[in-house]
């Protein structure tokens, strides 16, 4: 049900964590240090695999270690994925056409398994690292950018979700020459 709140304001679902609440914690490991405290701490992983699996752990919890605290975005996830579902949009899973349901894990963690049987055994790799949780945050801004309607100001709730993606990219050209401690 579409209830209409003053002008252009519009709310239809109430979420436990409100739409601007769910970007903050976002934004909290997005812009600053946060995506490169969680790759140095990995990167110190005995291989690759082994930094691989401790990120697939952060990915499936959408819980994140950085400035000296826990970051947690899974009840944020889960509400709005489950939201997004009811839409009829599956944004985080992806699609087994051959079981014919939709996969357990996320399309990233899935990307993550890749790399394991690919490049399992090899040094940890601080721009692969990068990349992925990259790869992670653009699936929830993505998530996020479904739920543009769902309380206040659309318009300035697709601002906030594409100021984030400009936090991003921006970070993420920052980093990507980044010569961490695992000496990638």
């Amino acid at each position: 049900m579409t209830e209409t709140v003053g002008t252009g304001d519009v709310q239809t679902r109430p979420h436990t964590t409100p739409f601007d609440g769910a970007c903050a914690l976002v934004e909290t490991l997005i812009a600053g240090d946060a995506r490169e405290e969680i790759v140095r701490d990995i990167s110190s992983s005995h291989d690759f695999r082994q930094a691989l699996l401790r990120l697939r752990d952060s990915m499936r919890s959408n819980a994140w270690k950085a400035d000296g605290r826990l970051i947690g975005l899974g009840r944020s996830v889960r509400e709005y994925d489950a939201a997004t579902r009811q839409d009829g949009f599956h944004v985080l899973h992806d699609w087994d056409g051959t079981a014919d349901r939709v996969n357990e894990d996320t399309i990233p963690v899935d990307v993550l398994h890749y790399l394991i049987e690919q490049r399992g055994a090899d040094r940890p790799d601080a721009r692969s690292l990068f990349i992925l949780l990259d790869y992670y945050f653009a699936h929830l801004l993505t998530l996020l950018s479904l739920r543009i309607w769902d309380e206040g100001n659309a318009d300035a709730n697709l601002d906030r979700v594409n100021d984030l993606l400009a936090a991003l990219k921006s970070s993420s050209r920052d980093t990507t020459s980044c010569s961490l401690a695992s000496g990638r």
